[in-house]
């Protein structure tokens, strides 16, 4: 939105009004729209409202964000007929253990699909599984990558963890993300529990919240490491916090993408990744951060300490390289909206400015 082109686009963002985005998408000029949903659950009135969002404002491309919106625009658009693209931002049903569960939500993206000009995947592993999963033809995948605003990547936190938490010079491992099953939250722990008995000085600290926040805290606890690993919650300049880090510890067990590896690489943080996903795609290992197996969490605490040990080390100029030059916010934007013109190309666009909406739910 911040680097989008107000010349040849009218953006308009359809959203909740208790959205993390809600403020800032009004602050960079967007008009936006609360469509009051209601929680994950299929709704008629969530249906309605946007059927009727649709035939007024007459949009000439839509834009869906995740399943549940590209599934709601689905269902709308077959009464208010409007080109769109469609990005998943990772398939969750990676992440689903029953077989049942899974092939529902192949089902959606296929249904969603069908409806979309064109489906965007935010990594190469995921266009990957949409091929595997025949969710859309391989011509209708389009892989636009993640980007980061390194604008406002820049300045430092107001939390400062050493003094909050008492940790003084003591070795901090850190990590930013929801603690949900797909973050690993429990291999979190084990890697910090091998860690302990090498570096009995180093503390570990979570920067988010999530549905495993408090079966994650009475781990903690029954693993007697109360005074060894925190839970801060939730800021909404994680980001920034990150840099006080000495090493960054992600434990995905399935990462569609991971931009918080990226801005950890460009805080010239010394990284440690699992080899989840799309993450091995944004990592070199010992180029620009380290990678581990999923099933050997002693691999990444050979890493951790190789990471603390080293210090400043030219990985961490590497990293900070690689990800200034592949993954601007910038350069994603423009590949974008050169998508944008080329679906408008071939429906009926009206007016010298198209109007574009941003569907996410």
């Amino acid at each position: 939105m911040k680097y989008g082109n107000k010349t040849d686009f009218n953006i308009h963002i359809g959203t909740t009004d208790d959205g993390p985005y809600f403020e800032k998408f009004m602050k960079d000029g967007a008009t936006v729209k609360d469509l009051h949903l209601f929680g994950s659950k299929f709704s008629l009135i969530t249906i309605f409202r946007l059927i009727s969002y649709l035939r007024k404002e007459k949009f000439d491309l839509v834009h869906t964000h995740g399943a549940r919106a590209g599934f709601f625009f689905t269902i709308a658009s077959l009464f208010s007929r409007v080109p769109s693209i469609h990005t998943s931002h990772g398939y969750s049903y990676e992440n689903k253990d029953q077989f049942a569960a899974k092939r529902f939500y192949v089902f959606i993206e296929k249904l969603i699909s069908l409806k979309s000009n064109k489906i965007g995947c935010v990594s190469h592993s995921d266009k990957n599984i949409a091929l595997s999963e025949k969710v859309a033809r391989k011509e209708k995948l389009v892989v636009v990558q993640n980007g980061i605003d390194f604008i406002n990547s820049l300045p430092d936190s107001d939390l400062k963890l050493r003094e909050f938490y008492n940790i003084g010079s003591n070795p901090l491992v850190g990590t930013v993300g929801r603690i949900t099953k797909q973050k690993g939250p429990f291999l979190f722990l084990d890697v910090v529990e091998l860690l302990l008995k090498e570096y009995p000085t180093v503390k570990a600290v979570w920067i988010g919240d999530g549905d495993l926040k408090e079966a994650m805290t009475k781990e903690i606890a029954n693993r007697k490491l109360n005074d060894f690993v925190y839970l801060y919650g939730s800021k909404s300049d994680a980001s920034r916090v990150m840099k006080q880090f000495d090493v960054f510890l992600m434990t995905s067990l399935f990462e569609p993408f991971g931009l918080t590896a990226l801005e950890a690489m460009y805080s010239k943080v010394p990284i440690v990744a699992s080899k989840a996903g799309a993450l091995p795609s944004i990592i070199t290992h010992d180029v620009t951060g380290r990678l581990f197996d999923l099933d050997h969490p002693k691999q990444a605490v050979i890493s951790i300490m190789q990471a603390l040990e080293e210090k400043k080390s030219s990985m961490i100029t590497s990293a900070f390289h690689h990800v200034t030059a592949a993954y601007d916010a910038r350069k994603m934007v423009k590949e974008y909206e050169a998508l944008y013109h080329e679906i408008l190309q071939t429906g009926n666009s009206e007016g010298s400015k198209d109007r574009l909406v941003n569907y996410g739910a």
